[in-house]
Order: C-alpha cells, then sequence, then structure tokens
C-alpha cells in the first residue's frame, strides 16, 4: 500500500470517528432534553409556581394548614409583618385564644390585577379566621392587560418558535431564574412564615432562630385611623369604581367561606406625601361600606424614621414594631365572634 492509499484510509477513519462522537454527543444531548422534558412534565405545579412569586406564596402558604390569619398584599407588607412576633404578641393580649398561627403571603410587585387572579388559587382549611389585604397606591395598580398580536409564523425562524412553545421545559424557562427559591417552596415552607425573602433569614427561620422582640415599643404611636363599615356614601370617580368594585368580589370570596376580611394600609415615612395620607380616604370608606370590613389605615401615623428602610418600607426594626402593633386590633376581631 503506498503512501497515498495509506493517508486516504486514515483519513476515512478519522472520518468515521468524527461522525461516531458527534453522534454520540448529540444522542448524549436528545437523552438529556428528554429527561429534562420529563422532569418538568412531571412537577408542572411546581414550575408553575415558581414562575409567579404570588404563586410561590400561595404554594408556601399550603403547607401552614394550622394558620388562623392571612396576609396578601405587597413588598411594603411582605417585609413589615412577621406572623411569628404578631403570634407571640397576640399570646400575651388573648392568652385565652391559645396559639394564633399565621402566614404573610404579600410578595413585591404585586397589584389588583395580580391579588384578583391570586385568590381563586388558595387553598382554604377550616382553620383560617381572618384575611389582612393591603391597600396602597402600589397595591391598586392595575397594569394594562397585554394584547399578544396574532403570529402569522411566516419564515422558518418563527415556525420553529412557535413549535418549541410546546415543549414543556421552554414554556417554563421563566421558572429557572427563581430556581433559588425552590428550597423555601418544597424543603422550608413549613417552618417560613412568609416574610423572609433573605437566604439568611430563611435559614434562620428554618434552625429555629427567635425572631428579635420590638425594642421600646410605643403603642400610642400606632393606634390606626379606623374607617368602619358604618361610613357615609361616596362619590367617586370610574377608576376608584372599578378598584371598589374588585375589591369587594375579593372580600366576598372570602366571606363567602366564613373567613373575615380586614384591609390594611401600611406606615408611611413621615416625610412622604401620598395618596394614603388624604385623598385616597373616600376610596378607603367604600371599600369598608361595601364589604362590611373595617379598614386600617396606618398611613397617617407619625413614626420615628429609623423604622423605615425607605419612605414606603419599614426595615427589621419596624417590622418588630409593626408586627406587636397589629396583635391588638386582631386580637379585637378574633374574641369578637
Amino acid at each position: 500500500m503506498n503512501s497515498s492509499q495509506e493517508n486516504s484510509t486514515a483519513w476515512k477513519m478519522m472520518e468515521h470517528s468524527s461522525v461516531r462522537r458527534l453522534l454520540l454527543f448529540v444522542g448524549g444531548i436528545c437523552i438529556v432534553l428528554a429527561g429534562l422534558e420529563w422532569v418538568v412534565r412531571t412537577h408542572t405545579d411546581l414550575l408553575e409556581a415558581l414562575s409567579d412569586r404570588g404563586r410561590m406564596k400561595v404554594a408556601m402558604f399550603a403547607q401552614h394548614p394550622d394558620a388562623q390569619f392571612l396576609i396578601l398584599g405587597s413588598s411594603r407588607l411582605e417585609g413589615a409583618v412577621s406572623p411569628v412576633l404578631v403570634s407571640r404578641a397576640l399570646r400575651r393580649v388573648v392568652p385565652e385564644l391559645g396559639e394564633v398561627r399565621g402566614f404573610n403571603a404579600a410578595f413585591a410587585g404585586s397589584s389588583l390585577t395580580a391579588l384578583t387572579a391570586l385568590v381563586p388559587r388558595i387553598a382554604f382549611s377550616d382553620k383560617l379566621r381572618l384575611v389582612m389585604i393591603e391597600i396602597s397606591t402600589a397595591q391598586l395598580h392595575m397594569p394594562r392587560p397585554q394584547v399578544e398580536e396574532p403570529s402569522s409564523a411566516g419564515t422558518i425562524e418563527e415556525r420553529l418558535a412557535e413549535a418549541v412553545q410546546h415543549v414543556q421545559f421552554v414554556k417554563y424557562r421563566k421558572a429557572y431564574g427563581y430556581l433559588g427559591y425552590l428550597p423555601a417552596v418544597v424543603f422550608l415552607g413549613p417552618r417560613l412564615s412568609g416574610w423572609e425573602t433573605k437566604a439568611k433569614d430563611q435559614i434562620a427561620s428554618w434552625r429555629g432562630r427567635e425572631e428579635e422582640e420590638a425594642r421600646d415599643f410605643n403603642g400610642t404611636l400606632w393606634g390606626p385611623e379606623l374607617i368602619l363599615p358604618s361610613s357615609d356614601a361616596q362619590d367617586l370617580d370610574k377608576r376608584s369604581e372599578t378598584i371598589v368594585e374588585r375589591l369587594v368580589d375579593v372580600a366576598r370570596y372570602f366571606q363567602n367561606r366564613g373567613v373575615d376580611v380586614v384591609f390594611i394600609v401600611p406606615p408611611l415615612r413621615g416625610d412622604v406625601d401620598a395618596p394614603e395620607k388624604g385623598k385616597l380616604v373616600p376610596l378607603l370608606a367604600e371599600v369598608a361600606r361595601r364589604t362590611h370590613s373595617e379598614v386600617w389605615n396606618f398611613a397617617p401615623q407619625v413614626l420615628p424614621d429609623i423604622l423605615f428602610r425607605d419612605g414606603s418600607h419599614l426595615g427589621d426594626a419596624g417590622r418588630a414594631h409593626y408586627s406587636q402593633a397589629l396583635a391588638a386590633p386582631i386580637a379585637r376581631l378574633l374574641t369578637a365572634k
């Protein structure tokens, strides 16, 4: 065999070897993708929850069947109320109620649209007695519905993009960015009370660390502006009417299941000029009147700046004080029955 034939044979062997490696590589990728698709298809409920922060909170709340109170709202309540501290304060205020557990299902980015979509997904238990719903400029925001443009799918690329949407691990791709929350939903959920948004707080709660009580608590600073169902009827503009109607629907959803409802306006730092301190009051009065529920407006209260981390969010110290402050009105409602 001459050198040219030897070179040709060697080249063919290398070519066959390259093709074999390529086929093994492609086959391996197909196996991995098939396995990933199987995993996603068998855990669609979990991935749907991870795709949306509100549904994550609902999934975590489902692991708290003993919860007697539930908090719904935006980031202004998410980091502002610790159900554990509320429960601890309730034991001091009304020990005859025993252990009163709760869960904070508020989440950053919430809106009125998100709230109304989330409520039907909440799993009820016989223990749930009270739901506290945030009213604030952030929570009342109603984003415009996104209208999907019909896809012509004219090019190969467009047809391919449309086709892969039926692949489950592509459909739930948004969830992969929240995989860091997976331990909280799956493993830590029963040990978390909902306010813990940082990993260090989640781990501390899981390990059973005692949350720090409010220092130098002054209850006289925290008495909310109380708006009662007996409020006079108010004339509202069209947008406010829509908001009230949707809040009425949310309240009735719970009330029809034997759960009391109260609406809460979270605290604001003294230098913040916001509608909650005045312009929103007529809407609050109509919500109270039409839902037959109390509204606790904490926005006008003048509180120490040190309790806030910014104009509309309480810090760690503020959470301890606000959680203790909520115990008194909650106790009043729970003992009224």
